[in-house]
């Protein structure tokens, strides 16, 4: 297992943390996150043999927030 931490933007509230955990939740290989929008922060852990960091990035992108590197 793989932890990534993730500096991402545009979360301003709890339903954007748990908006972003439903994305992430739905990742193949992704076993647990939390969101905390007032630290700007994404805590993933994953399975690196099913998903990439570059997966997990992109959902939550998809999810309408920004990672930033």
């Amino acid at each position: 297992m793989e932890q990534l931490e993730l500096h991402v933007t545009g979360m301003s509230c709890g339903a954007c943390e748990q908006r972003i955990e439903r994305a992430l939740g739905q990742v193949a290989g992704v076993v647990r996150c939390t969101a905390d929008h007032r630290a700007a922060r994404v805590t993933v852990v994953f399975d690196p043999g099913r998903t990439s960091t570059e997966a997990v990035q992109a959902r939550i992108k998809q999810a309408g927030y920004e990672v930033l590197s």
